[in-house]
């Protein structure tokens, strides 16, 4: 999924609403809860505040927060050919914080949707390749909700199948969510209840 040393990372999103969005990363030795995986004694990173989101297409910041509207682009197959569906094509944040971490790490943030619509997060540790008519993603993470399904899907930036998983999750309305990464699993949860990995 990823390397075992440092890891980068870009945020990208689509049709979601980001509060508090942070990442913590867990100290060695540190991770002893693991009834709940909580890191004990974490080092956080406020990517909201401190940050410019100005530039990030379909996204407006007040505060701490970043509100992130869908602007619907997408790739159309080559030929216009309409009996082909178009490939999504979000933008991503180029100018938003980059993070280079070791070991065990985890992000936290908080997001909502309208109803019957989804909300998703999508973090990179290498770009998408993008030429003409095809996408291709690069190492990525993506995590969608919508009614009380967490979706997700791992690319591993050689194929362009990403791993897949579903999860239900019962809260509604605007969720705490949690991507924990340690020992080499990714796991993750729904108002701190973890939901699957």
């Amino acid at each position: 999924m990823m390397p075992r040393s440092k890891r980068s990372f870009k945020l990208g999103a689509a049709s979601l609403l980001l509060l508090q969005l942070q990442l913590v990363s867990v100290m060695p030795g540190a991770a002893s809860a693991e009834a709940a995986d909580v890191p004990l004694a974490p080092a956080t990173v406020d990517l909201i505040r401190g940050h410019d989101w100005t530039r990030f297409s379909g996204a407006t910041a007040a505060g701490d927060e970043v509100t992130v509207t869908g602007i619907g682009r997408a790739i159309i197959p080559w030929g216009n050919d309409l009996s082909q569906p178009t490939v999504s094509n979000p933008p991503i944040n180029l100018r938003g914080p980059v993070l280079n971490i070791s070991g065990d790490f985890s992000v936290s943030y908080q997001m909502a949707s309208s109803p019957g619509k989804s909300a998703g997060l999508q973090l990179y540790g290498t770009l998408p390749v993008i030429q003409d008519e095809w996408r291709q993603e690069g190492k990525a993470v993506s995590v969608m909700l919508k009614s009380g399904k967490l979706s997700a899907a791992v690319y591993n930036g050689s194929s362009a199948v990403p791993k897949k998983a579903a999860f239900n999750y019962t809260s509604a309305g605007t969720l705490d969510v949690r991507l924990l990464v340690k020992g080499g699993k990714l796991a993750f949860y729904v108002n701190q209840a973890k939901v699957g990995e």
